[in-house]
């Protein structure tokens, strides 16, 4: 059964085991299926040992960890293997082996692991060539809350003939995860107000162990995550589990409703059905009467499944529309402390509300002040608008902040800033794409622009903010946008550019229209002065009379767009590397890359200072990922000029 001390069941006698500490190294290794589960190991471990007079050494083994003594090792399948391969981990000292999970880690996804392992801990004749005769069997041990006939069958033919089995909980198979149904329940989530994160596969380390830190902690009122999650990881205080979509077996039923009303603490587990789930329900009523609920007589006659259709390890495709669910999510999340399976789905909030609140309370105030959060930022505004009654705000320096959505993303020739026209329309051949998201309704936000020539686009400068931090697609973009130059000064540039002392990284260009695809949610669009990857913010169409007013007047100086000025000569070869998704967009022919070449290196891009005292200047731009690196003299002219591929 889930929470019930399994990990104590192997810790504590491998502590009895070992005895006390010695001069060996890894004297025993645990194995776990995810790194969250190996941490939270190491930490029931420490707990467990603060009493004892001489501390065994229990570490998390990863590429990083270098020491020489170690009692107890934990680790995942895939980097045991490969510690064992490199000679960085030596097993010799070792005396037990702990599959935690064991149905997990024996399932098919890990078979090839497992046999390494196993091979590794068996073959005495090659631990005997490293370390000499005085060697004893390693044993090997297989904890599981829940296991299935064919991994029984498994564990048969990978571990000694005749292993001891002991069994706790009914058997079953683990269902499958659903990442995408994950993220999907995320942003619905999101929009209704509920402080809600995603923990996924392809998130990085760091990135994942803050979102269970702050899940812990109470930042974050619900976790979504896969079943992987659901295995063996202890979050204290939850008090609901709301299945969304329907277990696919009664052992990840056990496993998802085990994460609430655990050491003794109630709590409630509600599991969303549609009509076509009711052949899988059997396994989970069986569960229920088991734990002595109370069924109705409706559930109990259910029909059984039709033959040909699998209750176990199977795959139905139907699934509930995001809007419903989460609707009726929203409406059981009320008052918190929730915990969420949409195909391994969970969240939660501490127990102690008002310790929570507090919280809530300085960690709103402090992203308002970075201006990070899109929620906490609402919150705060509203916070504002109640405290104040009409009063002015700004008489106290502190200024309104409002909220503003990205419409969706450009995709440009110009991977990075260094070499980005610092005005639209000076490379009138620069081409890109606008992407708008599928969330935002494409076909809404594009209806009537067909038959303009140019569009206004409203971006942020991404480069300025901490996007980066935030969002893993922009991560690599540094840097700072210049501000707009005065021609007089010896710079020039554009009146959108950022200046440093203005709080919002806000940007206007003007982009010529080529098509719009309304139901790829594309525009492509050429003259452009973005980098990559730039948020868009809103798309107006050009009105050439706004343009015409007889009153309009501009300041003195306000002047040309680009100087008159040698232009450099340029050697370049025909080989880029252009992001997947991209390159129907941004690639050009021979002849559109020298004329982009052309437009973009025809002004000297040195300041006045540059020019004044230096005798020389080298730079690089990269143009639809092609670098090209020059230096210029004093008069002008190209003393060397070549041209690199990107690796």
């Amino acid at each position: 059964p889930t929470g019930s001390g399994k990990t104590l069941a192997f810790i504590i006698p491998v502590l009895q085991r070992l005895a006390r500490p010695e001069k060996k190294f890894c004297r025993c290794i645990i194995v776990d299926p995810t790194r969250e589960l190996a941490v939270q190991t190491v930490r029931e471990a420490d707990r467990l040992v603060q009493g004892c007079s001489k501390k065994f050494r229990i570490k998390l083994l990863d590429k990083n960890t270098n020491v020489k003594r170690l009692d107890i090792g934990v680790h995942t399948p895939l980097g045991l293997v490969q510690a064992l391969k490199d000679g960085t981990l030596n097993i010799n000292d070792t005396e037990v082996i702990i599959f935690d999970e064991g149905d997990k880690l024996l399932d098919l996804g890990f078979q090839e692991q497992i046999d390494e392992i196993i091979k590794f801990a068996t073959d005495e004749d090659d631990r005997r060539r490293t370390a000499g005769n005085s060697l004893a069997p390693i044993q090997l041990a297989l904890f599981s809350a829940t296991m299935p006939d064919n991994v029984v069958h498994l564990m048969t033919s990978v571990m000694d003939p005749s292993p001891n089995r002991v069994w706790v909980g009914q058997q079953g198979s683990a269902a499958k995860d659903s990442k995408a149904r994950a993220q999907e329940l995320t942003k619905e989530l999101m929009f209704d107000g509920v402080f809600v994160a995603c923990i996924h596969s392809d998130m990085t380390r760091k990135q994942r162990d803050t979102c269970i830190d702050n899940f812990r902690l109470g930042k974050i009122w619900i976790l979504i995550c896969t079943d992987v999650m659901a295995r063996g990881v202890d979050f204290k205080g939850v008090q609901q589990v709301i299945n969304i979509d329907l277990p696919r077996s009664s052992a990840t039923y056990i496993h998802r409703v085990g994460r609430t009303g655990r050491a003794g603490n109630k709590g409630e587990a509600v599991t969303m059905f549609t009509m076509d789930d009711k052949p899988y329900l059997r396994p989970i009523i069986s569960v229920m009467k088991q734990s002595g609920l109370d069924i109705p007589d409706w559930l109990n006659n259910l029909p059984h499944p039709k033959k040909g259709i699998q209750t176990k390890n199977s795959e139905y495709n139907h699934t509930i529309p995001s809007t419903t669910t989460a609707t009726t999510a929203a409406s059981l999340i009320a008052a918190g402390g929730v915990l969420i399976f949409a195909a391994g789905i969970i969240g939660s909030m501490k127990s102690n509300i008002r310790t929570l609140e507090g919280l809530l309370a300085h960690e709103t105030e402090k992203r308002l002040a970075e201006r990070t959060g899109r929620i906490r930022a609402e919150r705060r505004l509203e916070d504002k608008q109640g405290e104040s009654d009409g009063s002015n705000n700004d008489e106290e320096g502190d200024g309104k902040g409002y909220t503003m959505y990205t419409l969706g993303t450009c995709r440009s020739c110009f991977p990075k800033r260094n070499g980005t026209p610092r005005q639209s329309g000076i490379a009138d051949i620069a081409k890109g794409v606008i992407e708008i998201r599928p969330t935002a309704n494409p076909k809404s936000c594009l209806q009537g622009l067909e038959g303009y020539s140019h569009i206004w686009v409203i971006y942020l400068f991404h480069l300025n903010t901490n996007l980066a931090k935030r969002s893993p697609h922009f991560n690599g973009l540094k840097g700072l946008v210049s501000p707009p130059r005065n021609p007089s000064h010896g710079k020039v540039g554009s009146l959108a550019c950022r200046s440093p002392h203005r709080p919002n990284p806000i940007g206007l260009t003007l982009c010529r229209l080529h098509s719009v695809d309304a139901d790829k949610g594309t525009l492509t669009i050429s003259g452009l002065d973005v980098v990559d990857g730039t948020p868009i913010l809103d798309i107006k169409p050009y009105l050439p009379m706004t343009e015409s007013q007889p009153l309009a007047s501009v300041p003195s100086w306000v002047g040309t767009s680009y100087e008159e000025n040698d232009k450099l000569f340029v050697i370049w070869e025909c080989k880029r590397d252009v992001p997947k998704g991209a390159g129907e967009y941004v690639n050009m022919s021979d002849d559109e890359v020298l004329t982009l070449i052309d437009s973009v290196l025809s002004l000297d891009i040195r300041s006045k200072h540059q020019k004044e005292n230096t005798s020389k200047w080298e730079g690089e731009v990269e143009l639809c990922y092609l670098t090209i690196k020059y230096v210029i003299n004093l008069d002008h002219q190209v003393v060397t000029v070549k041209s690199i591929t990107p690796s």
